[in-house]
């Protein structure tokens, strides 16, 4: 495996914040895949992903139970081979053409069938390969939201560090106002409706929604 220093000082900086942090949710984080473990897992999804994508499932294995960025979950490996394998079934039969692509590795999730992926070639919007891409169960737009796994995790980790997210009931969020203006909502919902507003009137994080919010952080494509 290849990982570069900034994915392991990335990791190592997660780890930390998270068990210090978040120690409830940091201790329901299983075990990072072993090489073996990581072998049966791609022959399982049938594309290779990218090296980042392998150090993060060798560092810890998800967390099935709890919120990890916003209102989404860090699947284990064993629920991305499933969905993987569901909606590669489903192209041409349930799913129209453009509505899902092989090339998707589906990593975390709202609760009501929407994803954020990995796209390991980056055939969306004529992008790189490792792009991240978020899949809607009832919408048609694909945006892209970072050009790669490593440059997401980086700019959560670096808003974490600046002590802008907090839990709540549904989810965990981050409350930072600047963030909240840099946020490119998708399903066009106005940015007024956001600025200055409080985390109890917020109601794209109901998890029951099939729709999620990503924050720009960075420069991501939200």
């Amino acid at each position: 495996m290849s990982t570069t220093p900034q994915m392991t000082d990335i990791l190592k900086r997660l780890d930390a914040w998270l068990s210090k942090n978040r120690p409830a949710y940091y201790a329901g984080l299983l075990p990072g895949l072993s090489d073996m473990e990581w072998d049966a897992f791609v022959a399982q999804l049938g594309v290779r992903p990218p090296d980042a994508f392998r150090a993060l499932y060798q560092w810890r294995n998800g967390n099935p139970e709890e919120c990890f960025y916003e209102n989404q979950d860090w699947m284990i490996a064993d629920d991305v081979a499933h969905t993987k394998r569901m909606f590669d079934r489903m192209i041409g039969r349930d799913f129209r053409p453009g509505w899902w692509s092989r090339d998707w590795i589906p990593f975390l999730h709202n609760g009501g069938g929407s994803h954020l992926c990995v796209d390991v070639t980056g055939a969306t919007d004529g992008g790189v390969p490792g792009q991240l891409v978020a899949f809607w169960k009832a919408d048609e737009d694909r945006p892209v939201c970072a050009s790669s796994l490593e440059e997401w995790l980086a700019d959560f980790v670096n808003s974490l560090e600046r002590d802008v997210w907090e839990e709540t009931d549904l989810c965990f969020e981050c409350v930072e106002t600047d963030l909240i203006r840099r946020h490119r909502l998708l399903r066009g919902r106005p940015l007024g409706s956001l600025i200055g507003s409080t985390k109890e009137n917020r109601p794209w994080k109901s998890r029951s929604r099939t729709c999620f919010a990503l924050p720009v952080l960075g420069n991501s494509a939200f």
